[in-house]
C-alpha cells in the first residue's frame, strides 16, 4: 500500500506512472480476493447456521421443525445452484438434471427460471415464449455482434495506428474493453430463452427415451419398456431353460412321476367311497 501511495503521489506531481497505478490496484484486488470472498461467505451462512441451531431446540414443535428444515433445504439449494425455487420445482430440477447425464447444468435452469412451470399433474413444462421475448432474443444477438465488431476494429487500430501518446492508448484500450463488456452483457440477455429451448429439447429427449413424463414424486430409477425378443432369441432362451431339466435328483422313493400320482389319487378316491 505504501508503494501504491507513492505512485499516486508521483502521478499527481509529474503526471507519470498512471499505468503502474492501475496495475497496483489490480494486484491488490487479486491478492485480497480470498479474504473478500471469505467475508461474503460468512455473511451468507450466518442465517443458515442460526436455522440449524434452531432446529435442534427441544421446545420447537414438529411442524416448526419441518418449516425450518424446508427453509434450510431451500437455502442450501440456492447456495449451490443459485436458484430460489419452492420444493416441487427444486425436486423436478434435480430429477431432470440427473436424467440429463451432464447435458444440462444447474446454470441452465437458473437462466431459464422464468420459463419453468410446474403443471397440475406434477410435470415440469417450459412455457411458450411471447413475441416480445422472441424479438428481444434476436435483438440481443444482433446488438452483441455489433459491439464485438467494434471491439475488434478498435483493437486492430491500436495495433496498426501509430499512436505515440500513452494516455490516448490507455483510453482507447479502456474504451475497447468497455465495448467488449457491453457486448457480453447484451449477449447474456439472450440466455433465458436459449437455455429454455435447450432444457425443452432435453426433456423431449428424456421423455422419448424413457417413455414417461417424470412425475414429481417418482423415483429417479426410470425403467424403459421391456425389450421384445426375436424368434431366434426365444428359441435360444428355451433351449437354455430346458438344459436344466434333470439336474435335480430326488432321493425320495416315491419320486414325482405320473404313475405314482395316479395310483395315490385312485387309492384316496376308493378309500373315500368305502367310508361313504
Amino acid at each position: 500500500m505504501e508503494k501504491l501511495s507513492e505512485l499516486i503521489e508521483n502521478y499527481l506531481n509529474t503526471g507519470e506512472g498512471f499505468e503502474l497505478i492501475i496495475v497496483g490496484f489490480l494486484l491488490i484486488a487479486l491478492f485480497k480476493i480470498d479474504k473478500i470472498s471469505n467475508f461474503i461467505d460468512k455473511l451468507s451462512k450466518r442465517e443458515l447456521n442460526f436455522l440449524r441451531e434452531l432446529i435442534k431446540e427441544n421446545s420447537v414443535t414438529n411442524r416448526t421443525q419441518e418449516i425450518v428444515q424446508e427453509s434450510i433445504n431451500a437455502r442450501i439449494f440456492r447456495s449451490v445452484t443459485k436458484i430460489n425455487a419452492e420444493k416441487k420445482l427444486r425436486q423436478k430440477i434435480i430429477d431432470i438434471h440427473n436424467l440429463a447425464n451432464g447435458r444440462l447444468k444447474y446454470n441452465d435452469f437458473k437462466h431459464a427460471f422464468q420459463f419453468l412451470e410446474i403443471q397440475q399433474n406434477g410435470t415440469l413444462e417450459i412455457r411458450q415464449s411471447n413475441p416480445f421475448e422472441l424479438l428481444f432474443y434476436y435483438f440481443s444477438y444482433i446488438a452483441s455482434a455489433f459491439y464485438f465488431i467494434c471491439f475488434f476494429l478498435l483493437l486492430i487500430s491500436l495495433l496498426v495506428a501509430p499512436i505515440t501518446d500513452t494516455k490516448a492508448r490507455i483510453v482507447l484500450i479502456i474504451y475497447s474493453f468497455l465495448i467488449l463488456y457491453i457486448g457480453i452483457v447484451i449477449l447474456r440477455m439472450s440466455l433465458p430463452l436459449y437455455c429454455a429451448r435447450k432444457i425443452k429439447k432435453e426433456m423431449e429427449y428424456i421423455r422419448k427415451n424413457y417413455h414417461e413424463k417424470i412425475p414429481y414424486n417418482q423415483d429417479l430409477k426410470v425403467n424403459k419398456k421391456p425389450k421384445l425378443l426375436s424368434e431366434e432369441e426365444k428359441e435360444i432362451a428355451k433351449k437354455r431353460f430346458e438344459s436344466h431339466f434333470g439336474e435335480i435328483e430326488s432321493t425320495d422313493p416315491t419320486n414325482i412321476n405320473n404313475e405314482t400320482i395316479d395310483a395315490d389319487l385312485a387309492q384316496e378316491y376308493s378309500s373315500n367311497n368305502q367310508e361313504d
